[in-house]
């Protein structure tokens, strides 16, 4: 008989390595990829864990935690059903591809760790994972230069293969902490002070400062924190003694820190390093804290309305948006259309309602009280203490966030080792006890019992991995590659593949009307006439009876919106629908800048500036750096003749980040920006150029120049050569530049 436990141990392994897989081929690189992965292997776990049960004639009995944790699961089933939409509730989108199915294979992973390992395997799971971690870590800091233009990260944060620096802050929370519990662990084996697992603890917890995340600095600072207050509080032991005194003086230079960077917060050393800059801004009144707070006062009435089931998981955006407090676009104009609370009780309570709520804090509740208890137990008094601060860590920094695959696959995994060490103390039962029933019953009617059951698993495990697991999966792919068909000028298969994404499964449709939308309209990769309309069309139809199903998804409401505008170039018919439909957005959503954007791009599109107008100066009103509404804005000024406030909007839309479509608009706003001297938004402005014509000589000679008109010599002649070395045309001009240059003779440099 194969060793069915060995065999999930490894596979135990191979889930702490989801964190490394990425996949630039789907739709969300950092997200499916590791979902994908994790599925698979648990599921394959799932009818192991079920043979191994069935064969060994074991029964299992759940720890009060496990009962918990599936009651919980229960209720998000319960509340995904009486929801506002049940199918996306359950199997959510390509960009979170959470739901209540995700949170499912975390259940059964945490029963299934839960209910296996013995103390032994437990401590090289942790071992493992804090290895693995560590080595991940490494990675985020070397970066990973094969897979091109993706970088370790994100706004100039350490984010690592997680794309996002607080999803990163998080994983390292509890690595951190977990390395540790291996190094205590290890003291108390043969007391020396020392030992390696002090090295991932150190280098982890560093980086928790330098990923730039103030929630997780503040989640870190609190568990650490009630580490060391519990060690100094002890009363007096021979064996902690040295810890106590290290854990005094580690408390007092934190707090003396601390105060000093606090106190000097607006000294050039605080202001000029990144990691001190942003500890030193954690206050209430910080943009983004008050964006949090405005988004749980949201998320509190939302609860009101629907207040024992909620409108279901993965649901928030739409009591969001019904509840939206316009302050928030004071606070964070660009970046305030939360699909999640960013406060996870908050947005459990608005999505799952009271019972929800309830039976989420139960979780940690019971945890807490239960780890508070095996303290007085001597040998595990450590083992308690550390996993509470693990716990406490990552529940405090939830508040000023969400989940997602890696805290996922930390939390239940620490829950589980909570649970092994429940069933440990337990008096009542043991992890695994033997049936009663030893000897095999003489009508066989056991055994085809144990093979139906058998069957039924893998039957139910296969289609859950096709339709669940693999179908998603590829329709996530199938996004790219339209883009990548008709980057190879190959329409047919970009329109085949799109009508076959279309089909099914339905709960993706969304992805594939927004994600072929962004192919076709927002990064302008060109396709023939016929196949880009029939496609456009296609994504117009499906959209409205998509829309007409679920008229809360405000992203599927305004990709619509998007797509009538575009394809008024051949088909007229859409104007008045189009026009009906950002009419009732705007009056649905009046404080969304971008509402009144998409209308006066209609209203440009069918030539009445004079309407679109006010539309932008509405936009403007709401958000005064909206990047579209001050281009749109400068492009009408513009054409009036009216110079200065257009360049004024112009310089407003570059500063914002906006996005040039054509090398056109890009010279046509560079020159528009040379009375102002801003010659560090004119090479912004030709470094989007060079994107989109990277082998353009003009280009490079304009650059060349504006790095002169920057005094910076070194750029300005290695443009200059770049663009003789790609057109011989200009070698000649090139020498005569890089003369100029080399003898600073900035004024001969024209404008």
């Amino acid at each position: 008989m194969p060793n069915w436990k060995e065999i999930l141990f490894w596979l135990a392994i191979g889930t702490l390595l989801t964190p490394f897989v990425f996949d630039r081929g789907s739709y969300f690189p950092f997200i499916i990829g590791k979902a994908t992965a994790f599925r698979i292997l648990v599921e394959i776990m799932a009818v192991i864990w079920v043979v191994m049960v069935l064969e060994e004639k074991k029964k299992i009995k759940l720890t009060i935690l496990q009962q918990l944790v599936c009651l919980y699961l229960i209720v998000l089933i319960l509340s995904s059903l009486w929801g506002i939409n049940p199918l996306f509730s359950i199997f959510s989108g390509n960009e979170r591809f959470e739901g209540v199915w995700g949170i499912a294979h975390f259940v059964l992973y945490f029963l299934i760790l839960g209910t296996t390992f013995s103390g032994k395997e437990w401590e090289k799971i942790i071992k493992a994972e804090v290895i693995i971690s560590t080595l991940y870590s490494l990675f985020a800091f070397v970066g990973f230069p094969y897979l091109g233009n993706i970088t370790a990260y994100t706004s100039g944060r350490l984010a690592g293969l997680t794309g996002n620096p607080s999803y990163f802050a998080t994983y390292l929370i509890f690595n951190s902490l977990l390395a540790l519990w291996l190094y205590f662990r290890q003291w108390q084996e043969d007391k020396k002070l020392f030992n390696w697992w002090l090295i991932p603890f150190v280098f982890q917890g560093i980086a928790v400062f330098i990923t730039g995340t103030r929630g997780g600095m503040i989640g870190y600072v609190a568990g650490l924190g009630f580490l060391l207050l519990w060690l100094v509080s002890q009363r007096i032991n021979k064996d902690l003694a040295i810890f106590q005194k290290v854990s005094l003086i580690i408390l007092i230079i934190i707090s003396v820190l601390l105060g000093s960077l606090f106190t000097f917060r607006n000294s050039d050393l605080v202001q000029k390093n990144f990691t001190l800059e942003r500890l030193t801004s954690i206050s209430l009144k910080d943009p983004t804290a008050v964006s949090r707070l405005l988004s749980a006062q949201s998320a509190g009435k939302a609860f009101l309305e629907r207040p024992l089931l909620g409108w279901g998981p993965e649901n928030y955006q739409a009591p969001y948006l019904k509840y939206l407090n316009p302050e928030v676009l004071h606070y964070l104009p660009s970046d305030f259309l939360f699909d999640r609370a960013h406060n996870k009780p908050m947005e459990v309570l608005a999505t799952t309602g009271i019972l929800g709520l309830l039976s989420y804090l139960s979780i940690f509740l019971f945890a807490g009280w239960f780890l508070w208890r095996l303290r007085k137990n001597k040998g595990l008094s450590l083992t308690a203490i550390l996993l509470l601060a693990v716990l406490g860590a990552y529940f405090v920094q939830n508040i000023f966030l969400f989940d997602f695959h890696e805290s996922y696959l930390m939390f239940f995994l620490v829950l589980a080792f909570v649970s092994f060490w429940e069933r440990e103390q337990s008096q009542q039962g043991k992890e695994i006890e033997k049936s009663s029933v030893s000897q095999p019953s003489s009508d066989y009617s056991s055994s085809l019992w144990k093979i139906l059951l058998e069957i039924g698993v893998v039957c139910l495990v296969i289609s859950s991995l096709v339709f669940g697991v693999i179908k998603p999966y590829l329709v996530s792919r199938g996004i790219i590659s339209i883009g990548k068909y008709l980057a190879a000028h190959q329409p047919e298969k970009a329109q085949r593949e799109l009508k076959i994404l279309l089909r099914n499964p339905s709960f993706l449709k969304e992805d594939v009307i927004v994600g072929a939308k962004k192919i076709l309209i927002d990064q302008g990769i060109s396709a023939p006439e016929k196949q880009q309309q029939e496609m456009i069309d296609l994504l117009i139809k499906e959209g409205k009876q998509l829309y007409f199903l679920h008229p809360e998804r405000f992203l599927l409401e305004t990709t619509i919106a998007q797509l009538e505008t575009f394809a008024l170039q051949w088909k007229n018919s859409y104007k008045a629908e189009a026009d009906t439909f950002l009419a009732d957005l705007t009056k649905k959503y009046p404080n969304f800048p971008l509402l009144y954007v998409y209308y006066a791009r209609f209203y440009l599109v069918t030539g009445k500036a004079d309407l679109a107008y006010p539309k932008l100066l509405q936009a403007v009103q709401l958000d005064p750096s909206n990047g579209p509404a001050n281009y749109f804005l400068f492009l009408i000024e513009w054409n009036k003749g009216e110079k200065e406030k257009a360049q004024q909007h112009l310089i407003t839309a570059v500063q914002s980040g906006i996005t040039f479509q054509s090398k056109n608009a890009v010279l046509k706003a560079a020159a528009a920006l040379v009375p102002s001297h801003r010659y560090d938004l004119i090479l912004k402005v030709y470094q989007q150029g060079l994107k989109l014509a990277p082998r353009d000589a003009d280009i490079y000679t304009h650059i060349a120049a504006t790095y002169a008109k920057l005094h910076n010599k070194e750029k300005a002649i290695e443009f200059a050569r770049k663009a003789a070395e790609i057109d011989s045309n200009y070698k000649e001009a090139a020498e005569k530049f890089i003369e100029i240059i080399q003898k600073e003779q900035w004024d001969k440099i024209p404008d």
